[in-house]
């Protein structure tokens, strides 16, 4: 979609029994010749030299961290729902996990009903970009992407035509990077953290702590 003229990609990735991620690229160009590259171990943790680290990120090419990121948070068995959101984002991280989790947990506590509908307001340029879910969970809503604002914060609405009432709540990310340690964007110290994040937080159903609530109102 990006280079239609350029050769077609598809990295394949599998985990063994053991727990071993593994990732290999294959590419075809405008002739059907097809060419590949390496098998290279993908599975962050600490003791993944940085020799490794190099190595698959010249072997998987360019989109190379963003594969490492989603196959780790899939081989620690995250969820599809929060896996799909990388339709749009291309990647995940702290930023989807956390979105995740408040819609989740709003969707969660103040079900849709009647004529009800709910909005999301978020302010581009922060890590709260990923708030475009792809209607998981049921989720039905409107994204309108404020210009300008606290990149951290999120709003949701949920309103009735019917009623002319609602719910307003004004929510903010917690940023766990100083909690965890020294995190370096695009580094495998991120894909450490996040496996940490997942781990900690998500999977051990601790949502709530990854962001906070600002603001809980009514509306007319």
């Amino acid at each position: 979609i990006n280079d239609p003229n350029g050769p077609l990609e598809f990295t394949f990735v599998s985990k063994a029994t053991n727990g071993a991620l593994r990732a290999q690229k294959y590419s075809v160009d405008s002739t059907g010749t097809i060419s590949f590259g390496d098998v290279v171990y993908i599975l962050a943790n600490p003791n993944m030299s940085q020799d490794a680290w190099n190595y698959a990120l010249q072997q998987l090419g360019n989109n190379a961290y963003n594969i490492m990121a989603i196959a780790n948070l899939w081989a620690q068995g995250a969820p599809a729902d929060l896996l799909a959101t990388t339709y749009s984002t291309g990647t995940i991280g702290q930023g989807n996990m956390i979105d995740y989790a408040m819609i989740k947990q709003f969707q969660q506590n103040y079900p849709i009903s009647g004529k009800k509908y709910n909005y999301i307001f978020s302010s581009a340029g922060g890590y709260n970009d990923e708030a475009v879910l792809q209607g998981e969970f049921g989720f039905n809503y409107e994204l309108y992407t404020l210009n300008g604002g606290d990149s951290t914060k999120v709003g949701i609405m949920q309103y009735a035509s019917d009623t002319k009432t609602g719910l307003f709540a004004l929510l903010k990310m917690n940023d766990l990077r100083s909690t965890y340690g020294t995190v370096v964007s695009g580094t495998l110290s991120e894909l450490l953290f996040n496996n940490w994040l997942y781990n900690n937080y998500l999977k051990a159903n601790h949502l709530d702590q990854l962001y906070s609530v600002l603001m809980l109102k009514q509306i007319d």
